[in-house]
This record gives structure tokens, sequence and C-alpha cells, in this order.
């Protein structure tokens, strides 16, 4: 393995590297359990490979609760689930990325030290770095503290350095402070501060200007102050010794230098229950002494033997281990060359004593006779100081047990019976005739105090007097397996059959319960008085007898209930259920609930191994779900044994405010600020975030809520991601949640509020400018429209006209040049006849009638050829209104606007449409008076035809015509004959309106415009 010179001088000088321990103001704590042992611990680790830093030679915790890492490559900030490597945002740069030495200051700031010398503060974001004197500016920095007044020290491999305020100063003689280094300095709860100087111990009182020196001699010394004051040291040659930091005196005579060292102590820190922890060079690893009081002055080699090691070989992530940190829930860290471990307590703890495997599976006989603990091979007693010892070998393949009221422990096995009292071996019990190498168990005893028993093949028997008795049972369970047996503290016995029956036997009294009387639950794996009442448990549920019935809570109401094996009530008034899928904790008030409620769904915490369960409840009919003497709940599992200290009280982890770490708009990344403009046309947006959680990051659940596009919570596990789409131009508030339990959301919300512009296209004024621009292009395509009618009408009218000429020709040259012929010849006759004859006179009449005839001949063909002439159109209606109405009522016409002239094709159809109008309100309407009103518009022309009669009736409204009269029908004919519309409106108080209208263009002639 190579090193750098600067990298092989870290690791010398390791041993004092350090963080110091940092509770969370007001945060409860409840240290790890002298009473577990180190492997019982839940311990986690992040190594490279999980994205951890390497070297990791600085801890601290911030008073946000997140953890600092100094480390060989930089500064790092850890949630417990994400490393952050940290940059400054503004003023100078990291002198160097090997950082040393670590202190996160109560006020926010963070102080840095380098192992090549010199030091830094990171405030706010803003990196400092200090200038020192030219002789200490490559003093590597092991450790920096704050006092209570504020005053950072540091301590250095060449001195102590003292922070004014403003710069920083050596501390020397002017201080009479004499030492040639300062390996460890440190503060204490009075505002003392005492530093180990290379030789002994030195320390400062509360306001002084004059280091003091203790009586000790210490080597490199690292020290630390426990809750009751005392301040344990360890140094190379001592081992563990304890000075009064209220007298500052030692407690004890300080034993002599060994001459060799045994151990090479890098740091050193006390938990909150007093126990000691260190890391240690020369053996590598962490260590931990649990009592120190017992060891302290005893000398290296006591210390030795106190001393519980975690290393390489336990699972710690590397032997080279400097920091240690006790964080506000009590976790202890430890920083290693290859990442971060940490060691917290678990809800559970496996008992290591135990093997992990039994072919047999295990027992628990807990009773006041003593505990005890049975596997395949061993039968172990639980002792009340927590000690496990080994008491007889177990008769082979282990079936049940029992503990009878005698304190004697009863074993059935495959082969046989076997008791034990005491001494180191079982004693084998005869059995009945026949039941030689028969498989034995289950066992009870009830009241008198006899051994029942089934056995397999041959039934249920009773050990009375030393005598077996055969119990008879009910004709119905004759053909019937039992395959569990269970006594009731009344010393009842309750029978288990394996098609789910459940057989009580009371003296000579026999009942049995089925599905009828309200059991449901599968085979029956458990009887068990709990809460006050007596419960059964099985494959499918949990049933309690209430009376004569028994009432069955099924997986319906409590998923996990399946598989239950076990059953228990603590004196909190908790209960717990062994089961397949894990350990169900719920309240007593919530199981009666369920019970009564069918429906209710009772709230219940369920316990996995992510809690430190070594796997899921034994699968037998024996109690998997024993407390014992010692204040312990133990749960037997299909992987050995765990228990769980009933008054170890659960610490749920600290939840602040979701962290927003950066945002993306459409692939850019951008620093998330409240009320933020991102940039127009963000269509894509992605936010990371993080949350902290240094005790169960693997629970940590978030949830959020889209503001202003979906007002609906969405829950997205443990992903710190979360990515919108389709985002249009509006304002958004993004609520984010954390949680540490599943379905439990109780806040604090993150929120970041942002908008999006519009684009130009994506603005109200470009819909404003579309619509218009739609508008007047529909506008322009209505009178395109209507000029292309216009035009089709203008056309057929135009045909029309040629067509009346051609007729008009035709008429002229023909009919009328013929009839001329006819009238001169016929004059010529009578020019030849006598003057006063009769048949003159017959023919000069004939003439004069041939004369009016071809007249009106001429006056038709002048009408054909005049169709494209502007007639007065008011002329024109005036006649034919005069022509129909005469005298027999009032009318008028009014006119608005500029009156035009109108095509004669034109003026032919209107003067019929309003005469046929006038027509049925002289004839239907009853009016007193008519108004013809004329519209000379721009765009179209209006005739509207106008009586105060008595309406029209609404059926004929309705139908558009009257049965048998096509008056109306005409009406609308015309008007779409001449490209137009019409409509018929009943007017108020009375009356009745008739409209046409015509586009401008087909009913003005040019003249008329």
């Amino acid at each position: 393995m190579n090193f750098r010179p600067r990298a092989v001088r870290r690791i010398l000088f390791a041993m004092f590297i350090a963080a110091a321990v940092l509770v969370l103001d007001g945060s409860p704590v409840q240290a790890l359990p002298t009473t577990a042992r180190l492997a019982q611990l839940h311990h986690r680790q992040w190594t490279i490979e999980h994205g951890a830093p390497a070297d990791v030679w600085a801890l601290d915790q911030g008073p946000d609760g997140y953890l600092w890492l100094g480390t060989g490559a930089g500064l790092y900030r850890f949630d417990g689930s994400e490393f952050e490597r940290i940059e400054p945002e503004g003023g100078d740069r990291f002198p160097s990325i090997d950082i040393t030495a670590l202190y996160a200051a109560p006020s926010g700031d963070i102080w840095l030290g380098y192992s090549p010398g010199g030091i830094s503060r990171l405030r706010h974001g803003v990196l400092e770095n200090f200038e020192v004197d030219n002789s200490a500016a490559t003093w590597m920095v092991l450790r920096i503290v704050e006092d209570q007044k504020g005053t950072v020290w540091a301590a250095t491999d060449r001195g102590l350095m003292r922070f004014d305020g403003s710069a920083w100063e050596i501390v020397g003689e002017a201080w009479s402070y004499t030492g040639q280094s300062a390996t460890w300095v440190d503060v204490a709860q009075d505002g003392s501060l005492w530093v180990a100087d290379g030789e002994g111990i030195v320390y400062l009182e509360p306001g002084a200007t004059q280091f003091k020196a203790l009586p000790v001699r210490a080597g490199r010394a690292v020290f630390a102050e426990g809750p009751d004051g005392t301040l344990w040291v360890l140094d190379s040659y001592h081992g563990l010794f304890a000075i009064s930091v209220d007298s500052r005196e030692l407690l004890h005579e300080q034993r002599g230098e060994t001459p060799a060292k045994r151990f090479d102590p890098n740091y050193m820190m006390v938990d909150k229950d007093g126990a000691v922890w260190g890391s240690d060079l020369t053996r590598g690893g962490i260590f931990r002494i649990a009592n120190p009081s017992d060891v302290q002055g005893a000398g290296p080699d006591a210390f030795l033997s106190a001393v519980e090691t975690f290393t390489l070989a336990d699972g710690l992530s590397s032997n080279i281990s400097v920091p240690l940190l006790e964080d506000g829930e009590g976790q202890v860290w430890a920083g290693t060359n290859l990442g971060l471990d940490s060691l917290s307590r678990q809800f559970f703890v496996t008992e290591p004593r135990v093997p992990a495997t039994s072919r047999y599976g295990y027992s628990a006989l807990f009773s006041p006779h003593g505990d005890y603990i049975l596997d395949s091979t061993t039968l172990y007693r639980l002792s009340p100081d927590r000690d496990i010892t080994t008491v007889a070998a177990m008769p082979p393949q282990l079936t049940n047990g029992m503990t009878d009221s005698k304190g004697t422990v009863w074993v059935g096995t495959r082969q046989g019976l076997w008791r034990y009292s005491s001494g180191p071996a079982f004693t084998q019990v005869d059995l009945p005739e026949g039941a030689e190498n028969l498989r034995v168990g289950p066992l009870a005893e009830d009241r008198e105090g006899n051994i029942w028993v089934i056995i397999r093949r041959l039934g249920v028997f009773r050990l009375v007097g030393g005598r077996w008795d055969r119990v008879s049972l009910p004709a119905e369970v004759l053909d019937a397996i039992p395959n569990s047996l269970f006594a009731d503290p009344r010393g009842a016995i309750w029978l288990g059959l394996r098609d789910g029956r459940l057989l009580m036997i009371d003296g000579v009294k026999r009942q049995l319960f089925n599905a009828a009387a309200g059991l449901d639950i599968g085979e029956v794996l458990g009887v068990y008085n709990v809460a006050g009442h007596l419960h059964a448990v099985g494959a499918f549920g949990i049933a309690r007898l209430e009376g004569d019935r028994f009432r069955t809570l099924s997986s319906k109401q409590i998923a996990a209930a399946n598989g239950v094996t076990g059953l228990a009530r603590t004196e909190d008034g908790q209960v717990w259920m062994n089961t397949i899928s894990g350990v169900v904790r719920l309240s007593e008030e919530e199981l009666d609930r369920a019970f009564k409620d069918p429906g209710y769904r009772p709230g219940l915490e369920l316990f996995t191994a992510r809690d430190g369960l070594p796997g899921v409840a034994q699968q037998s009919t024996l109690q998997t779900v024993n407390l014992s003497a010692d204040g312990r709940i133990w749960f037997i599992t299909n992987h050995g044994l765990a228990w769980h200290d009933l008054s170890y009280e659960v610490i749920a982890p600290s939840l602040t405010p979701v962290r927003l770490k950066s945002l993306s708009a459409n692939g850019t990344v951008l620093e998330p600020t409240e009320g933020m403009i991102l940039p127009a046309n963000t269509t894509r947006l992605s936010l990371s975030y993080q949350a902290l959680n240094l005790v169960s990051p693997d629970r940590t659940q978030f949830r959020y809520m889209l503001g202003g596009a979906d007002e609906r919570w969405v829950e997205v596990d443990t992903a710190r991601v979360i990515q919108f789409s389709n985002l249009k131009p509006g304002d958004y508030t993004i609520r984010i949640e954390a949680s540490s339990e599943p379905g439990t959301w109780l806040g604090p919300t993150t929120e970041l509020t942002f908008r999006i512009p519009p684009t130009f296209i994506q603005s109200p004024w470009f819909v404003l400018t579309c619509a218009a621009v739609l508008l007047c292009l529909g506008f322009i395509g209505y009178l395109y429209h209507l000029r292309q009618v216009a035009e089709r009408i203008k056309t057929r009218m135009e045909e029309r006209l040629n067509e009346r000429e051609r007729i008009a020709r035709e008429l002229h040259d023909t009919l009328l040049q013929g009839f001329q012929g006819l009238v001169l010849r016929f004059q010529s006759v009578l020019d030849k006849l006598p003057s006063g004859s009769e048949n003159r006179d017959a023919l000069e009449a004939a003439l004069e009638r041939a004369d009016d005839v071809l007249q009106e001949g001429r006056d038709k063909v002048r009408r054909l050829r005049s169709g494209s002439d502007p007639v007065d159109l008011i002329a024109v209606l005036k006649a034919t209104v005069a022509n129909i109405l005469g005298d027999q009522l009032p009318w008028y016409i009014e006119t608005e606007g500029v009156p035009r002239s109108v095509y004669a094709q034109v003026a032919e159809e209107i003067a019929p449409f309003c005469g046929e109008a006038a027509a049925n309100a002289l004839q239907h309407a009853h009016a007193s008076e008519l108004r013809l009103h004329i519209n000379f518009g721009k765009l179209r022309l209006e005739i509207s035809v106008i009586d105060d009669g008595i309406g029209m009736p609404a059926d004929v409204m309705a139908k558009g015509s009257l049965d048998g009269h096509y008056g109306l029908v005409g009406l609308r004919e015309r008007a779409c004959k001449l490209g137009g519309d019409m409509d018929i409106t009943n007017n108020r108080p009375s009356g009745t309106a008739v409209c046409l209208r015509l586009p401008a263009k087909t009913a003005y002639t040019r003249h008329g415009e």
C-alpha cells in the first residue's frame, strides 16, 4: 500500500482527530443500552460503494440535525441516505480537501481544520480562510471546540490556538501554556477548558487567562466528560483513569506506566449512559467500556479485559477508524478510511447466545419458577441479571415443552417424554403401553396438577398419580386428529383439532366449538388468557370467547393476522401478536373495538426484519410470545429468538422540513427559491430533495401536491426526485412532506412557489389576437360567402334575363311581326269596303281590338327586356298593397336609410311577397292597421309587413304553415329563390311581423347604389 507523505503523517496523527459530540437541545436522547452487546446493536455502513466519501477523519452534527463529515476528499453533509459534497457558494475556496478537524457551531457556522494546516469558517455558504502565524501555518489541525463564552480553540500537532473573534493566535507562555503540542482539547460542562499537551493534562478555569497543570503524566491522551461530571482519560500507558472536574483532582491513584504500549487511542467519547467509547489504532476498530468505573485506574491489562470491540470482523467498514459521534437520537457513528458506520438500538434484539437455527424449533418456558429456553440440543436458563447459562443437553427431536406448577420442565419429543428438575440431565418418563417410539406432545397441566399429553396415533392421556389414563372424548371428535393442548387459568383443558374445532374439557363437562359457534380461524395454534378474555389463535386470525360463542377477528380486519402462534399483554395495556407477517402491537382498546365492530380496522404497529426481528413467527403450537421476569418480552421466530426491553422508550426520528436541493426546468438546473420565475415555455420540471432521518432512512416516505395543477397528495415512497410534465403557464405551489411511519403525515410541510410565464403565443394577447384574426377571417369568409351567393343569384338572374330577352326577340320577330302583317292585310281589305257598310264597321272594330292585343304584346316584350332595369321599389309596393287592401284596412309605408332602386326581377318577387303578407293580415289577423317598413341597409335590404292584429297561433308558428294553406310556404320559397331569408314573429302586446331580408348585392342595382 502506497501513501503520500502527507497521508502517512495523517495516519500517524489520526488518533488525535476528533469531532465534537453534539446533542440537540431539547431533544430526548436515549443512549445505546449497555445490557445489549455491540453485536446485538443494529449496524449500518456506507462505504465508497454506496457513495460515501473515503477517509472520514472528522464528524459533527449541526444544529439542524444533519451530519457533517470532514474527509480526505473534502466536506460532506449527510441526511441518513445521501452524501452531499459541499462547495463554497462564495468567498474563498478550500485551502485543502484534506479536512482533519470539524466543528459545527450552534450558530450554524462550520469550522474546518486541515491536514496541511490552516483553519476556515463556512458561514451561510461563504467560506473565509484565516491567516495564522507563519510558524503555525503548517500545523496539522486535530480538533476544534468552542467554550461557553463563544471562544473557539484549536488543537494542533504543534500547539494550541485561540480565535479572538477576528484572527487566530498561538497560545503560549502568556497563557502559561508550555506544551509543545496540543493533542486533544475539550470543554467541560462547567465551562472549563481541558487540553492534553503530549506530556500531561492542563486546564483553564472559566474566564481565566492562565492554564494550570494537573499532577498527571499522560502520553498521547484523549478524554471526555461523562454525565456525572467525571472526566475520563485514556492514554497509551496508563489505560483508563478518571478526574473530577469539580475538584480538579484524580479520583484514584494513577497506576505506573506499562513499558509496552498495548493500545493507541485515536478518539474517545462518553455516551449519555456514561459508557466510554473509543477507537484504537493498534488493535483496530472501535471499542466500548459499558461500566468504566469498574476498571478506572486498573491499568492497561484490566482495561483491555473490560473492552468490548467492534472491528472489521464484526462488520465495521474498516479497522482504520478515527472519529466517533453520538447523535441526538443516541446513535453512535464511526468514521473510517472506507466510509461511515452507525450503531443503533433496534426495537428487537436478537439473542446471540442461542443458535439462530434449530432443526426442531424453539420453546420458551417462562414461569415464576424460572425462565427456560429450549432448542434442538440444549436447555438454557435465563438469570435475573440477563445472563444465559446452559443447563442440560436436550433429548433428541424436540416437539413441545412446558413447566408445571412445581417448576419441573417437561419435554415431549418424537421418541418419548422427558422431565427436568435439577442436575445435568433430563429423566425419561414411562409412557402408556404401545406409545414407545411415538411422537409425544403437546403438553398441559390441569388444576389438580395432572399432566396431559397427546400421543400421536394413540390419543389424549392424563398422568394421574404416576398412572396414565386415557381421556374419553365425545363421539363427534373421535375421528378428528388432536394437534394442540392448552390449559386456561381455571385449569380447564382445551384440545385443538386439526380441522379447526376446539374442545373444552373441564372435569366431566365437554363443550365443542366450531365455525357455527363463531370459531373460524382454521387450525388452532394456541389458546391464551389475555386481557381477561380467553383467546384462540390460528392460521387465519384470532378469536375471543364471549359467553358460549367465539367472536373471530380475521385477517380482513388485521391484514397481518395470519399464522398467529403467540399472544400476550403487557402491563401498559399493549397486546402483542407473533404472526407469519411479523410482530403486531396494538392497544387493548383497539383490540376490543375490533371485536365489537367487524368493519373496524384497528390502529396497530407491524414490526418486521427492519426492526431487528431475525425471522417470522415459528409456526407451531408452542407459545411464541413470552414475558420474562427481567422486564423483557420474547419472541420465537423461525430463525432464532429476539427480545424487546419494555423499559426502552422508542424515540421517533426527528422530522425536519424537507430540504429542496435542486430544480431542473427543461433540463436547465436552477437553485430552488421561493417565488422564483421559471423560463417561459417550461413544460418539464424535475425537483430533487432530501429529508433528515438518521435513525431509519429506509422508512422515510414522501408525498407531494402540485397546487395549481392537481390539488391531491401523491405518495412517492422513498423516491427523492419528482418530475412533472406538460406544465402550462401559471402560478404553482409544490408542497412536500416526509414521514418515517407509513400512513402518518404530521408535517412539517415544505413549500416552493414558482411561476411559469407564458410565451407570446401562450399569452392572453396572443389568444385575443388569434380570436380577432379568426373573427376577421370568419367575417371575411361570411362576406365572401354572401358575395358568392349574390353572384350565383345574379348569374341566375342574368340567365333568366337573357332567356327573357331571347323570348322577347322571338315574340317580336315572329308572333308580333306576323300579327302586324295580318293587321295590315286586314287594313287593306277594310280600305276596299264601302264606308258605312255593316261589314266595314265590324272589321274596324276587330282591327281596333287587334291593335290593343298588339300593344299588349309589345308591352309584354318590353317587360321581358326590362328585368335588369332599376325599379322604384316603394312605388311598386304602394301599387301592390293598394291593389290588395284598397280602403278595407288603413296602411302606410315607412322607410329607413337612403332609398335605392332594385332590380325589376327582384321587385317582381318582392311585390307578391308583400301582397301575400298584406292579404293574410286582412283575412286572418283582424288588424286595425298595417305598416310596411322598408330598411335600405348597406349590407342588406329588409322589408317588414307589420300588423296589430291577434297574432299567429303557436301551432302554426311551430309547423310553419296552416293545414291546406300554402301562403306561408310560398313566402319562404320566394325568399329562398332570392337568396334571402324570412321570419315571422308575434309582436307584443299584439300583432304579427313578417320580415324579408335580401343581400344588398342581390337586391340593389348599381344605379341605385
